[in-house]
C-alpha cells in the first residue's frame, strides 16, 4: 500500500508482500527494509534490501533506535535516487509502520501522530512503536517533530 502524499513511501501488507514479484514490479520498488526475523532477504536482484532479523518488538526497537534511523536514511536514499522504498514486517501494523512514521518526522517535519494519522488513512491497523519514536526524536531530531526544528537547532 501507497502511504498518500508520499511517491516514494510504501508497506508491505503481511510478510509476503515483499514476496510478490509482479506487485513489486509494479509498484516499482527498488529498496526494501525488512524488520521480521523469518522473511527472506535479497530475493529479488532488482532490489536493494536492508534486513534487520533480531528486533523483534518495541523494547528491541526502542533499545536500537540507531537501526531505525540506518532505515530512515534507506528510504531517503531510495528516494533521492528516484527508486520507491517498501518497509515491511510480519504483519505490518508495527515495525513497518514505525519506520515509516520515523521517515515522516525526519523528512516531511511531521509529528509522530501527524504521520501515524497520515499512514492510518490506507493501513487502519497501523500501531508503531511510541517509545521507540520518543527515543528517536530525542536522539535523532534534537527533541523535536521533525526535519525543520532540526535545522533550526543546529
Amino acid at each position: 500500500m501507497k502511504i498518500a502524499h508520499t511517491p516514494s513511501s510504501f508497506f508491505g501488507i503481511p510478510q509476503g508482500a515483499s514476496l510478490n514479484k509482479k506487485s513489486l514490479d509494479k509498484d516499482r520498488i527498488t529498496h526494501i527494509v525488512n524488520f521480521s526475523r523469518t522473511a527472506r532477504c535479497n530475493m529479488h536482484s532488482n532490489i536493494e534490501y536492508l534486513c534487520f532479523q533480531d528486533t523483534r518488538g518495541g523494547r528491541e526497537m526502542t533499545k536500537h533506535v540507531d537501526l531505525l534511523d540506518q532505515a530512515v536514511e534507506f528510504i531517503e536514499s531510495a528516494r533521492k535516487s528516484g527508486g520507491r522504498a517498501m518497509s515491511h514486517c510480519w504483519h505490518g501494523m508495527n515495525r513497518s509502520v514505525t519506520v515509516l512514521v520515523a521517515y515522516l518526522m525526519k523528512y516531511e517535519s511531521m509529528t509522530a501522530e501527524e504521520a501515524n494519522d497520515l499512514i492510518k488513512q490506507t493501513r487502519p491497523q497501523a500501531d508503531p512503536y511510541w517509545e521507540a519514536l520518543t527515543k528517536y526524536s530525542e536522539d535523532y531530531l534534537s527533541g523535536g517533530g521533525g526535519k525543520g526544528e532540526q535545522e533550526e537547532n543546529t
